[in-house]
């Protein structure tokens, strides 16, 4: 399977839906389309499905889990390789997680830090929620009707896209539906030292809620060794926001607060989308048996999509050879019709013709008694009697008589001029036989039977 070449970005929540396509262009990734959806509305098909293409140009399906789901915790580790990173990250698992091992998901993201000293540790973030959120999480986004590849926080892409190196405090604060929350994340040295996401209840409760929290980050980052004031404040928000937290934020800071525009929601989907792209298939937060049963899912589509075009052939041969069969049929049974017509047409010429041939003959051999009668008298040699001359049918002749013994050559020469007789071009016998012969002592007795040549040249 290559390397993705398209992306979905799908932002979930309670009340609205929103997904963003981009496509790979070399090394960059360009913006292909957005839609804003209702939460009944059904998501663009031709964007979030896949079919058989996407086996060799796989599409990737990343979907944004709510901040307030997921737990935030920042890890140094000492100078390694890159393929050692997840190890020794699944080795510190158990004290980072506030949940039971096999209760979470978990996956890291890399920071970038301001420092190029020799010796740097390693810093990762490492992004830990509960199973059972992430599946009810992916169970609506199943209904409706994506499948998602990767599963990912949204606020990562401001947290560490860039290394900060001021000592600074950063606040984001994030309000869905009726559920609000926020994320400081310090920065000290040009390393990121800690990320605490914590859920928030009524506005009046904001200000004591900030201060408890930023009050345990310091403590803990004064026992670490990395806490140490003078801290430049930003409060990361929009111009509503802003009003709202900017007093609050002031007075738990006790000095001077910039307020910093965040990134808009198409440049986060860009955001997840160039990272998605770049890390090829990783699922981030998906579960294991998630992204195996996907697959799965996928692959089964694919062989029912191709037992059912196989099966629509089928019937489609089988139609075109049925249909062809009842052409086949239909000439068939014309051709019969035409033979059964021509063969009575047929039947009647024959029997015309044998009445043709008929009347021909009869025509033919209407004075072949006179003419036979004429040529054997004309043409009977001396010494050659003639006793009996009969007809039968009236084409054949029957010729008898008497010889002296001493001219039995004469029979012979008899029946060979009558054989070679003609009567106005046209002969007169069709072939006239040796006779047969009888000798006494005093007679010869001849006989022989032809038939007459009807017309024949």
């Amino acid at each position: 399977m290559g390397r993705a070449n398209t992306c979905n970005v799908l932002s979930a929540e309670p009340t609205r839906r929103e997904v963003w396509r981009f496509t790979r262009n070399g090394n960059r990734c360009v913006p292909a389309g957005q839609k804003a959806l209702g939460i009944t509305e059904p998501l663009p098909a031709n964007w979030v499905a896949k079919g058989w293409s996407h086996l060799w140009n796989p599409k990737l399906n990343v979907a944004w889990l709510p901040d307030d789901k997921v737990f935030l915790r920042v890890l140094h580790l000492p100078p390694c390789e890159e393929s050692e990173v997840l190890s020794m990250v699944e080795f510190q698992l158990e004290k980072l997680s506030p949940l039971p091992l096999t209760q979470i998901v978990w996956t890291i993201e890399h920071v970038k830090t301001a420092q190029a000293a020799p010796g740097t540790p390693r810093t990762v973030l490492v992004l830990i929620a509960s199973r059972d959120v992430v599946e009810e999480h992916l169970g609506r986004l199943e209904a409706g009707g994506y499948q998602a590849d990767r599963l990912e926080l949204p606020t990562i892409h401001e947290l560490i896209e860039r290394p900060v190196a001021e000592n600074s405090a950063w606040i984001y604060p994030r309000k869905e539906g009726d559920n609000a929350s926020c994320v400081i994340a310090w920065w000290f040295g040009g390393v990121l030292q800690q990320v605490s996401l914590f859920r928030l209840t009524t506005e009046g409760n904001w200000e004591r809620e900030l201060q408890d929290q930023v009050a345990k980050v310091s403590w803990a980052g004064e026992m670490e060794g990395w806490f140490a004031p003078p801290f430049r404040w930003h409060l990361v928000a929009d111009d509503a926001t802003a009003s709202a937290w900017l007093p609050v934020v002031q007075k738990v800071a006790e000095g001077q607060v910039d307020v910093v525009r965040p990134k808009p929601l198409p440049e986060l989907a860009t955001a997840s989308a160039v990272h998605a792209l770049r890390n090829g298939l990783n699922p981030g937060l998906m579960p294991a048996d998630h992204v195996t049963k996907y697959r799965q899912q996928f692959a089964e589509r694919l062989w029912m999509r191709g037992l059912g075009v196989i099966a629509l052939l089928y019937v489609l041969a089988v139609g075109i050879y049925l249909g062809a069969l009842q052409y086949r049929t239909y000439q068939r049974n014309s051709l019969t019709r035409q033979i059964e017509e021509t063969e009575t047409d047929y039947n009647k010429a024959i029997q015309l013709s044998e009445k043709i041939k008929v009347v021909e003959m009869q025509t033919s051999l209407r004075f072949a008694a006179l003419d036979a009668w004429k040529a054997i008298v004309a043409n009977l040699p001396d010494g050659l009697t003639l006793k009996r001359l009969s007809f039968d049918r009236g084409y054949r002749l029957t010729v008898s008589g008497e010889a002296s013994p001493s001219d039995g050559q004469k029979v012979t020469d008899f029946t060979e001029t009558l054989g070679r007789l003609q009567v106005n071009g046209r002969r007169v016998f069709k072939e006239v036989p040796v006779a047969n012969t009888r000798r006494s002592a005093t007679v010869v007795t001849w006989s022989f039977s032809c038939e007459f040549a009807g017309g024949e040249q």
